[in-house]
């Protein structure tokens, strides 16, 4: 699949993504181990995994921890954008116009674009987008 990509959004901005606490189960030192289920697509996700631009988020004015909906139990994991571009994979801005539950977030949502449709590519994309998420510093 071809990743449709914006090249005006620049390599050194981070993608944030936000995950379940199923998807971040503690190790044995009770520390969450960010697993691949924070990257693989459902039927929901038509293809396009759902992020935020911290550029956009931080023009807002918000933070990582701003873009989790009140009360949820989620928190951020994030990735740079070049890296996602590496994997062959693309970024697009789909800001959030209207939504059930409104996030001061909605405006920097964006999407990763270019998945495969078979299951076996797809985990391969999920653990590869894994393998450099990590959790913010600020």
């Amino acid at each position: 699949m071809t990743a449709e990509d914006d090249g005006t959004i620049a390599n050194d901005d981070m993608a944030y993504r936000r995950v379940h606490p199923k998807q971040a189960p503690p190790d044995l030192d009770g520390v969450p181990r960010l697993s691949s289920a924070a990257f693989k697509l459902t039927e929901a996700d038509h293809g396009r995994l759902s992020i935020y631009l911290r550029s956009e988020v931080e023009s807002i004015p918000a933070t990582s921890s701003d873009c989790v909906a009140q009360g949820a139990p989620h928190t951020i994991a994030e990735l740079d954008v070049s890296y996602i571009r590496n994997l062959a994979h693309g970024v697009l801005r789909d800001p959030i116009t209207s939504g059930a539950v409104p996030n001061i977030c909605d405006p920097a949502h964006a999407v990763i674009t270019g998945f495969a449709t078979s299951r076996k590519d797809t985990d391969r994309q999920a653990r590869a987008l894994r393998e450099k998420a990590r959790w913010p510093t600020s």
